[in-house]
């Protein structure tokens, strides 16, 4: 249902989230499988696999969560190559209330289906983004580095993520593409010399780790290059030893045709790291105990993730997780060393600045005379996170409305930061219908 034209209010507050005697951050991070996300076909359609039902179990995720990361596989690109990344930009995160969150570009994939970074850009800035070419589907390389105020003296903290979706399948041709594509990983990282800070995670669809492609990952010819997994190594499938790591299937049932029923008996999704990050070589470290599969209590073994009760998260969250996808989440946590991100989020409270977005203007109220005398900029966004316009505000003590004309704003969602020369921010989501 749409929306009226919105007014809102804003309180120019800044949340000072760790103190400057602090030298360390967290980023957290989240893996996640979204089963066919926009997709309308392979027994999934929006009956059984609803966009808009699913965008609200993923608004009650990521809420749980509050990943800094959000690293997903099959995102559809059927209908336009940025149709349901935007969409799911715009409804899991803008709109509410993480405006601070972009994505990286798209990239096709075979099969209608691509896989995606979302991330805080309060912390990180996305600095280039690679593909390495595999079959059937490419793997993405991010390059990433922390928004640290140590960069005015250039200095702060790098790190590549790596995002994989390897084949699916038990038999042994699946195997060696899965070894094939974890090859052209290694080959990659290998011709580039890099020993540095990485990430992997992705959906990989390992059975056992004898399979070539985890040995390949994690006990490769050039020792320094190695992933390591946080968690034990094992023979995964169908063993109730690892049921605290499964992560597949979340369905016991078949959810009427759409995903892969029988209970949790896999574990397919993987958050893995360099040695760097393992050894805090380069000002990143992996926090002990962070990792694990989200929803998972160690408990349903050969079930799905709800049956017969589950307390590991809280009762909405499992609702959720029991019927968006038949992977569930895996998340872990790491410790940047550095000087913190100053974040400047500002809260809502007391129509102190009331914004009226309308087709070609905005109008701005304030109320506040300690925000009176000094410039107030704005900048206003689109939900990909693309600059529309720009524009600062004089006013004097006694002037506290202003209007301005912008002609490029169409109907749509759009993102608007206030900051002073404090650096205060303050951001609101508006619809112009």
């Amino acid at each position: 249902m749409k929306k009226p034209l919105l007014a809102f209010s804003l309180t120019l507050v800044m949340l000072i989230l760790f103190a400057n005697t602090s030298a360390q951050d967290v980023i957290k991070i989240t893996q996640y499988n979204l089963l066919y996300f926009g997709l309308d076909e392979t027994g999934c359609d929006q009956i059984n696999n609803n966009i808009y039902t699913k965008t609200n179990y993923l608004k009650t995720i990521i809420n749980y969560l509050d990943p800094d990361i959000f690293a997903v596989n099959e995102i559809s690109d059927a209908v336009s190559p940025t149709n349901y990344q935007d969409y799911l930009l715009g409804s899991v995160f803008l709109y509410n209330d993480r405006p601070y969150f972009t994505r990286a570009e798209v990239h096709n994939e075979t099969y209608n289906l691509t896989s995606q970074i979302f991330y805080n850009s309060n912390k990180l800035t996305l600095k280039s983004t690679n593909y390495i070419n595999s079959w059937p589907r490419d793997i993405h390389a991010y390059k990433f580095y922390y928004n640290s105020p140590d960069l005015i003296n250039g200095d702060t903290v790098y790190f590549t993520y790596y995002l994989a979706h390897l084949k699916a399948g038990d038999t042994g041709d699946d195997a060696d593409t899965r070894n094939d594509q974890a090859n052209d990983l290694m080959s990659y990282i290998n011709y580039h010399n890099s020993t540095d800070n990485y990430f992997l995670s992705g959906d990989l669809n390992l059975y056992t780790n004898t399979e070539g492609a985890y040995q390949r990952l994690t006990n490769y010819s050039n020792a320094a290059l190695n992933f390591i997994d946080p968690e034990t190594a094992g023979d995964w499938h169908n063993n109730s030893t690892y049921a605290d790591i499964h992560t597949q299937s979340a369905f016991y049932s078949s959810n009427s045709g759409c995903g892969s029923s029988g209970g949790l008996d896999d574990r397919f999704d993987f958050i893995i790291f360099s040695n760097a990050i393992n050894n805090n070589t380069d000002n990143i470290s992996y926090v002990a105990n962070s990792y694990r599969a989200v929803g998972q209590d160690g408990n349903h073994f050969n079930s799905g993730v709800s049956y017969n009760g589950n307390t590991s998260v809280p009762t909405d969250v499992l609702n959720a997780l029991a019927s968006n996808s038949d992977h569930l989440p895996v998340y872990a946590e790491f410790l940047i060393n550095q000087t913190p991100a100053n974040l400047n989020i500002i809260t809502q409270s007391n129509d102190e600045i009331t914004c009226v977005l309308k087709s070609k203007s905005i109008t701005v109220n304030i109320s506040n005379n300690d925000l009176l005398n000094q410039p107030l900029h704005y900048s206003i966004y689109n939900i990909t996170g693309q600059k529309i316009t720009s524009n600062t505000i004089n006013l004097s003590q006694t002037q506290t409305s202003y209007t301005n004309t912008h002609k490029n704003l169409d109907p749509g969602i759009y993102i608007i930061n206030f900051y002073n020369s404090k650096k205060s921010i303050q951001t609101k989501k508006t619809l112009i219908q």
